[in-house]
């Protein structure tokens, strides 16, 4: 049991040093080497730079947002229907 203690504490520390819950720039300079370490870091880094790094690529438009959904079997008349709303 007490190596699930160590390994819930040391991914706590992951969590909150990855810039998620503490910025890049606010984390203490004696702790700003967890920040490097963490594998949560790399992962969430790579999850912001995929969504937001070009603004210009969107690739869900119009009647395209609903495929995968509930609705991505409804006729086009209603998923335009629902866009003007």
């Amino acid at each position: 049991m007490p190596g699930f203690t160590v390994i819930v504490t040391i991914l706590a520390y992951f969590l909150l040093f990855s810039g998620f819950f503490i910025p890049h720039d606010r984390i203490r300079l004696y702790w700003i080497w967890f920040h490097y370490i963490s594998l949560v870091k790399y992962l969430y880094e790579a999850v912001l730079q995929n969504e937001f790094d070009d603004p210009t690529k969107c690739f869900v438009k119009g009647v395209q947002m609903f495929d995968n959904t509930l609705l991505g079997t409804a006729l086009t008349v209603v998923k335009l229907k629902l866009l003007q709303i």
